[in-house]
């Protein structure tokens, strides 16, 4: 899935931005797993912690990401508490 936004140059000239989907695999003590779609350019560190602040999947504050390729293990401490995998909508 692409939309469509107006950039400066003009209301006639548009830009088609990507979407990834980002699936979080087996989050926290319950093992939540959801899907959500963002821009390219929005996927953030920060972006990522807001995601999973409104899932209330996990509580911890001390989260650290190890991504390689579109694959990653989202880390509470030393622990491993969840999956990420980063794919073209």
């Amino acid at each position: 899935m692409k939309y469509e936004t107006l950039t400066p140059k003009g209301p006639l000239e548009r830009r088609v931005r990507p979407l990834l989907k980002v699936h979080f695999v087996a989050v926290g003590r319950g093992c939540k797993s959801w899907d959500a779609e963002c821009a390219e350019e929005d996927l953030t560190e920060k972006w990522v912690f807001k995601q999973i602040r409104e899932s209330k999947a996990l509580m911890s504050r001390n989260l650290e990401f190890v991504i390689e390729g579109d694959e990653g293990t989202i880390f509470a401490g030393i622990h491993s508490v969840g999956k990420i995998r980063i794919e073209a909508a």
